[in-house]
């Protein structure tokens, strides 16, 4: 039986389908160990704090587009938060991989509809 090779852009579209899941055993087959993350409201180093993060704020994002160059992919998406049910975020993910793992994640999102949500 062969092994499916997964492309970069499909490990970093996995890694967003088992977090809308909130299956974090396989979400953490899809991050490096050294996973360095970098977000609106803060950083972490480690894929144990950033899946810690993740199960916390239980996200839920719809990809809208997705772009790979190489080792790197980028991702638009509508992202909802379970805190703030309703709200809509538009943001963008940039993902680094080596080796098959997901290395590096930044997001960018405007947090000011979160904002309005809390002032509700």
């Amino acid at each position: 039986m062969s092994q499916t090779v997964l492309s970069n852009k499909d490990i970093v579209l996995a890694l967003a389908d088992a977090l809308n899941r909130h299956d974090l055993d396989k979400a953490r087959t899809y991050i490096s160990n050294d996973l360095e993350f970098h977000g609106v409201f803060g950083s972490s180093q480690g894929a144990d704090a950033y899946l810690q993060s993740m199960a916390s704020v239980r996200t839920n994002q719809e990809v809208k587009k997705v772009f790979a160059d190489g080792n790197e992919v980028c991702v638009f998406y509508d992202l909802s938060i379970a805190a703030a049910p309703g709200t809509t975020l538009f943001g963008c993910g940039w993902f680094k991989l080596q080796n098959k793992k997901i290395t590096f994640i930044r997001v960018v999102f405007d947090p000011r509809p979160l904002a309005a949500h809390n002032k509700q």
